[in-house]
């Protein structure tokens, strides 16, 4: 099987050592570790179907992030990429009045449905979430 050549990598003693204590740290997300062990081995001289091998990682994946980090760098390996998906339809910074109950029990949802009342303008359109159905489907909790 013929394989292409992969970019190479060149790294000084600083970026050597940088990417070192990435890989080996016990703070740093997995995923940032990954990639700077896949870096530290591209570095190293291997291919990518090897440095996936020896990491448990697809060879697309160890060339993606050869390429991300020849092109930007740590911060390039560092950074996720925007992902795709419907955006939400709130931003959190509008959100002007939030409870969290120690107790999910039915009553305490027309207490906050009062306080919600109170405390917004008649005028408003509402968007409410909630995070415990069951309590919301109540007999007391309809009225």
């Amino acid at each position: 099987m013929v394989r292409r050549k992969a970019k190479a990598i060149e790294l000084d003693d600083a970026q050597r050592k940088k990417l070192m204590k990435l890989a080996h740290s016990n703070t740093a997300q997995v995923r940032l570790a990954r990639r700077a062990g896949i870096v530290l081995l591209a570095a190293d001289g291997l291919d990518n179907h090897e440095i996936g091998e020896m990491l448990d990682v697809g060879r697309v994946q160890a060339g993606g992030w050869r390429v991300r980090y020849a092109v930007g760098g740590v911060k390039a390996i560092a950074q996720d990429l925007p992902r795709g998906g419907r955006k939400p339809k709130i931003d959190p910074a509008e959100i002007v009045i939030w409870r969290c109950e120690q107790r999910h029990r039915h009553v305490e949802w027309p207490t906050f449905l009062r306080q919600i009342d109170r405390e917004t303008l008649q005028d408003k359109a509402l968007h409410l979430v909630c995070d415990n159905c069951a309590t919301h489907k109540h007999p007391n909790a309809k009225e």
